[in-house]
């Protein structure tokens, strides 16, 4: 085989990989071959191998796909009710509206763990790091929501606001898959939520089942918990 014929081949299947990632996940489709390749390959499959690499890495964000601040457009920082949350923006890129989060405490941890679960269908979809503020933004989807931990549901649920079965069912897949690909959060689950959908997010806290002090069984306890605690408040359609 010529070397011009091997390399259509190669990309054929490449572009062939995406498809199949696309239509397994929902992945956004305007993420290109090029990044799905990179989404695919760079963090190891196992837990284990994964939480070591992200270990050794957090610190390393030449690895991760590089977004130049002028592909962005329309820039702003977020506004919360007049109060400015300092460190957050929203922009478009590739005609998609997305937020930035900097990255500080946690350093590249978070952006590793997101490419690894958005691999099995999990998280907001992520697009890369940016520099900015003087570090470094992780890039995502925007997705309009809010935020909730399984044992702090009630508090943390809009005025009016009413959770649904599909929403905690959701909520359970969600925690379900993860556990089944050893990977888990070490700690409270956090989900953003919307009438829309429900994504796990500040991933920095993810780590191999081995680690983490939960157990499957505890967590869903916790969300059983909540959800009859919603339901006796009328919280629950």
């Amino acid at each position: 085989m010529s070397f011009s014929k091997l390399k259509s081949f190669i990309l054929q299947f490449l572009c062939l990989s995406c498809l199949s990632f696309f239509q397994l996940t929902g992945a956004n489709a305007q993420v290109s071959c090029a990044d799905l390749f990179t989404l695919k390959s760079l963090v190891p499959e196992a837990p284990r191998e994964a939480q070591r690499f992200i270990e050794q890495n957090r610190a390393n964000f030449s690895l991760l796909p590089q977004i130049e601040p002028k592909q962005f457009s329309d820039l702003r920082e977020i506004d919360n009710d007049g109060e400015l949350n300092l460190g957050s923006y929203t922009a478009q890129f590739r005609s998609k509206k997305v937020f930035i989060k900097k990255l500080e405490r946690f350093g590249a941890q978070e952006a590793y763990w997101l490419m690894y679960l958005n691999r099995i269908g999990l998280g907001v979809h992520f697009y890369g790091v940016v520099k900015i503020d003087g570090g470094y933004g992780l890039v995502t989807q925007f997705t309009p929501g809010f935020n909730i931990k399984i044992r702090q549901g009630v508090n943390q649920l809009p005025p009016d606001f009413k959770m649904t079965k599909a929403m905690v069912q959701e909520m359970r897949r969600q925690t379900e898959l993860a556990y089944s690909f050893g990977v888990a959060a070490d700690g409270d689950p956090q989900f953003l939520i919307s009438p829309e959908q429900v994504r796990m997010i500040d991933v920095h806290y993810f780590s191999s089942i081995e680690k983490i002090k939960r157990s499957l069984q505890e967590v869903l306890e916790d969300l059983d918990l909540q959800i009859d605690l919603w339901r006796k408040l009328g919280r629950l359609e």
